[in-house]
């Protein structure tokens, strides 16, 4: 493969010659090898593919067998010999693929075979042929292929209730979301009747959970839009070369697995005998291995959906012998300061209880152990008897367990005349390990979200204090934020009085325990707080002096108060929040003292263009801040290069808009590390190369973030363009010397000087002469040699 840098910007965008051969074509390829996203193709190209540019755009394509040339059947059934040539171009530091086609022979072949009418896919004799094509070109080649049966459950009594025509719709619409799940190289067919059938080259038994979930996925999005909320599908599927290499046996072991489910569908466990009952152990492997990767697939995503719990709990009676029905409950939160185990998924029993609740101790005598197996996730097995004597199916509690805690609740019943043995039990806990894992995953996801939001607060403070014309415009807002920021059930403002020198409640938001009132000097815990000059928190209010009470009467109740002081030291108030579900952390404290800070400089200020851009200082400091709270920044990073920044634009005779712009690129260089994960952040050895790429994505999320702030946009510039570097090779567009945007040109050169010369948990703080031989030594490659003479000069180095 020939590799190259990426220069005319018309190759994005390949073009045919004059008068191009329908049997040549060129197709750009997002990503190096296999499995690439296509940007775009020439007609040519498409139509080796059997399809238009259009419907190409966006798929993914199988990658090219080694060897110089590929065969493929065209759409009127000839078969084409292709030279493929492929070659890698580099851009911003994103791998693109050109690659090339051309026919070396041309061979006629069978009559395209006919279309299902309901469906337009092939029929059975194309499949066949197909598919005894496609396992000969694996087989010289040496790469997989997996043979996909599909049935469509409920057609039949669709024909006999709703008509042949709604038959055919559902037909129709459920072939249309197939082909829409797969890739543009995958082959689809209608076999006849309810059957259908796919050939997929290049997947393997790693791609099986993917496969099958994108069948559901048609089947969900085919009964939403027919209407028929009776159709199911029931899949299988076999993998050349592992499980066969005759085409006959694939489509068998196929049909056998696909049955499996119908019958799953109909009462009776997949892979069981109707007349033993007993399980057959290769599909209880196969069942296995697919909830593996089910849940490997699932902890990539957001929550899951009632869906996705139904299809655990599916797998989990699949997986653990002898398992008939079950239930599952998940842990949550139930209001303020309350959680319970919710009933998430039903199969095999009545689903008249979904949605039910229980607390945790109801939950715990549901297990029917001791506590303390409760908490080490040690499944209890029941044996039962009604009161006749006669058995009735065995159940099995499970708990699902991470560092202790219970974090959902997996109720199995047996099938009757059948006992829960080891197998089971080691089925049990392997699946409540790995749903414990997903969970954990959620709980990353849900922090995930809760960064952005805590942002977006952030935000919306610094646009409504700057539209608060009153002091009590003002109160009302820190008051609102400081709730919705801080997850509180309660937040009051008590404004200082002079007059009769104490704390008066002027805005309150939730609800109260008791009547509120002044607060004399040297009373309560705001005055605590006043007193000392700093945030105090506690974890319950029932130990604390006399302070504002709020929440459910006897619950503890975790407060925080933080003073407001004005720039000469007057006290001014105290922001007073309280919540019953967790104490105050100490971002909480970070926010809490930026939001106060930038409350109090509104309120202190009595001209309103003043106000205004104080108040808007105050909130990008607290993003500021805040960063400095999660990251590994030296105390007052933010602070240092604004004010760096503004001597550096003063010393350049920036014009207003442009220290404007650069000011508050300062403030919000780093944004985009609000939303990376703590494991990539926080970690204090050196980056793997994915984790690096991790890393780097701060610079696009956080222009993306400041694009909804009410910044300047040659802030937001800066934000996406302080790590590119002068030659070209830095992040994220790969942007090089003039290219570059000025203001992000000047504030790397503040930033990286004030890195060098801060203490870091893994350097210590260079002086100010080996910082700026550090910077020479990268004039012409990192910087621009213009801005760091001037830069240096500044700082008499």
């Amino acid at each position: 493969m020939t590799v190259m840098t990426y220069q005319p910007p018309e190759l994005l965008h390949p073009q045919p010659a004059a008068g191009p051969s329908p049997l040549e074509g060129t197709a750009l390829l997002d990503g190096p090898g296999p499995d690439a996203v296509l940007v775009s193709c020439t007609d040519g190209y498409a139509h080796l593919h059997g399809r238009t540019p259009q419907q190409l755009t966006g798929q993914t394509m199988p990658g090219v067998p080694d060897g110089p040339t590929v065969t493929r059947t065209l759409p009127d059934g000839r078969t084409v010999t292709l030279d493929v040539t492929r070659s890698a171009l580099t851009l911003g530091g994103r791998v693109l693929t050109l690659e090339n086609v051309r026919a070396v022979s041309l061979r006629p072949g069978r009559p395209a075979p006919d279309r299902d009418a309901p469906t337009g896919l092939g029929d059975r004799r194309a499949f066949e042929q197909d598919l005894e094509e496609e396992l000969a070109r694996a087989a010289r080649h040496r790469y997989p292929v997996t043979v996909l049966t599909a049935d469509l459950d409920g057609l039949k009594r669709v024909n006999d209730e709703h008509g042949h025509a709604r038959g055919d719709d559902l037909l129709g619409t459920f072939a249309r979301e197939l082909r829409g799940q797969f890739r543009a190289s995958d082959r689809l067919y209608r076999l006849g009747g309810d059957e259908f059938a796919a050939i997929l080259a290049h997947a393997d038994t790693t791609n099986v959970a993917q496969i099958l979930m994108r069948v559901t996925a048609a089947m969900t999005h085919t009964r939403h839009a027919t209407g028929l909320p009776g159709a199911d599908v029931s899949a299988g599927y076999a993998t050349f070369p592992g499980d066969s290499g005759s085409p006959g046996d694939l489509i068998r072991l196929a049909n056998e697995r696909m049955y499996g489910q119908k019958r799953a569908h109909r009462g009776v466990r997949p892979g069981q005998d109707c007349v033993t009952g007993q399980l057959d152990h290769t599909v209880q492997t196969v069942a296995q291995r697919t909830v593996r990767m089910t849940f490997a697939l699932l902890a990539q995503a957001t929550d899951p959906s009632a869906q996705d719990w139904a299809a655990l709990l599916e797998a989990a009676v699949l997986t653990v012998p002898d398992a008939a029905a079950g239930q599952f409950w998940v842990r949550g939160p139930a209001g303020p300061g309350l959680d319970a185990f919710q009933l998430r998924a039903v199969t095999g029993l009545p689903d008249t209880d979904l949605g039910l609740t229980r607390t945790p101790d109801d939950t715990l005598a549901l297990y029917g152990a001791s506590a303390h197996d409760w908490q080490h996730g040690r499944p209890n097995i029941h044996a039962r008897t009604d009161t006749d004597g006669a058995a009735s199916p065995s159940t099995m509690d499970v708990p699902v367990v991470a560092e202790r805690e219970v974090l959902a609740h997996l109720h199995l019943q047996g099938t009757p005349g059948r006992t829960f043995g080891p197998a089971a039990t080691h089925a049990a806990l392997e699946f409540a390990q790995q749903l414990a894992a997903l969970l954990a995953g959620c709980a990353r996801t849900q922090r995930e979200t809760r960064r952005r939001q805590e942002l977006e607060t952030l935000a919306a403070l610094n646009v409504a204090l700057g539209r608060a014309r009153t002091p009590a415009a003002v109160e009302t807002v820190l008051t609102e934020q400081a709730a919705s920021l801080l997850a509180a059930q309660t937040a009051t403002y008590l404004k200082y009085d002079p007059v009769t020198d104490s704390l008066v409640p002027t805005v309150t938001v939730g609800r109260a325990r008791t009547g509120q009132s002044a607060l004399p000097r040297g009373v309560g815990v705001p005055w605590d707080a006043a007193e000392r000059a700093c945030i105090l928190r506690s974890d319950d209010t029932h130990r604390d002096h006399p302070a504002p009470q709020h929440g459910r009467p006897g619950a503890a109740l975790a407060t925080l108060h933080a003073p407001l002081v004005s720039s000469s030291g007057q006290l001014l108030g105290v922001l007073a929040v309280g919540r019953e579900a967790s104490p105050f952390s100490d971002l909480d404290v970070t926010l809490a003292q930026a939001m106060t800070g930038a409350a109090a400089t509104s309120l202190e200020r009595s001209v309103e263009a003043v106000a205004v851009h104080q108040a808007r200082t105050g909130a990008l400091h607290a993003v500021g801040l805040a960063l400095e709270a999660r990251d590994f920044e030296s105390p007052g990073h933010t602070a240092r290069v604004v004010a760096l920044a503004e001597r550096f634009a003063e010393s350049l005779a920036l014009d207003a808009d442009q220290k404007e712009a650069l000011r508050e690129g300062a403030y919000l260089h780093d944004i985009g590390k609000l939303s990376l994960p703590d494991e990539v952040l926080l970690k204090p050895g050196a980056l793997t190369p994915q984790e690096r790429v991790i890393m780097q994505t701060h610079a696009r999320i956080g222009y993306d973030l400041s694009r909804s702030l009410p910044t300047l946009p040659e802030a937001s510039l800066l934000i996406r363009h302080h790590h590119e570097w002068w030659n070209g090779s830095g992040y994220p567009d790969g942007l090089a010397g003039q290219h570059i945007p000025y203001l992000a040109r000047v504030f790397t050169l503040v930033d990286v000087y004030d890195a060098l010369t801060s203490d870091l948990p893994y350097k210590r703080a260079w002086t100010p002469r080996e910082a700026a031989h550090g910077l020479r030594s990268l004039s012409g490659t990192q910087f621009d040699p213009t801005l760091l003479k001037a830069f240096l000069s500044l700082l008499k180095l």
